[in-house]
């Protein structure tokens, strides 16, 4: 295991320079995790942050506190933040990107692989708000986390109301032709999104309805690219 005392080196008394962090594969856990967190409150310096298959969650799903106050307004230097494959549940992933809305720093986040679970009986409200109100983030991906339709056709909604967003990735999920197609609609106006990545076995189980989602998604918004 990684002592918590490792990250000293990115406290802002030891004047560090470092800019990009890249722990893949540490076996790191939510203690070690809440220590990185926390000291980057106050680092200047750190501008790309990658944890990606760790252990970053606590039992309930949900990432450490420290982690949510950080990208509400206590770091506002990171840039870029690649937190997949953590297993981040649907409780820490909406509390994340409720604490999202108000960052003013991350242009690029990356939650592939955190399993959202069977949620039910869920508005999706969170991710609506960040997508609403979040003006810094032009990057989202959203691959492999069990993604459904209801949850899919909610980020649509957020989109309708989005100026920043240029590319979004949400392959191998389990999102079907029904949510494609509602998700059209509410691009229909946002001029910013360039590419969309909704590439899923469920849309691509019928050749008549994979070409009437792809064409729908070609007529009625303006993006560049389409992945289906």
């Amino acid at each position: 295991d990684i002592p918590v005392e490792f990250f000293a080196f990115l406290d802002v008394t030891a004047n560090s320079h470092v800019r990009e962090l890249v722990m893949d594969h540490c076996e790191m856990h939510d203690e070690v995790g809440l220590a990185l967190a926390s000291v980057l409150f106050e680092n200047n310096n750190l501008t790309d942050l990658i944890v990606t298959n760790n252990h970053l969650a606590m039992k309930n799903g949900t990432l450490p506190q420290p982690w949510y106050e950080m990208l509400q307004g206590k770091n506002n230097h990171l840039r870029r933040l690649h937190l997949c494959y953590n297993r981040i549940q649907y409780p820490g992933i909406m509390k994340l990107f409720d604490h999202m809305s108000r960052n003013r720093s991350i242009v690029e986040l990356k939650m592939d692989g955190n399993e959202m679970g069977r949620y039910t009986g869920t508005s999706h409200t969170e991710v609506v708000k960040f997508l609403s109100e979040n003006n810094s983030v032009t990057y989202l991906s959203m691959c492999d986390m069990s993604l459904r339709d209801d949850l899919a056709v909610k980020i649509g909604e957020g989109l309708q109301r989005n100026s920043k967003l240029k590319r979004l990735m949400a392959s191998s999920n389990e999102v079907t032709v029904r949510a494609v197609t509602e998700i059209a609609g509410f691009l229909s106006n946002n001029e910013t999104l360039e590419v969309l990545d909704l590439s899923c076995r469920a849309v691509q189980t019928n050749d008549e309805m994979y070409m009437q989602a792809y064409r729908t998604l070609i007529q009625q918004t303006n993006l560049e690219q389409v992945i289906i």
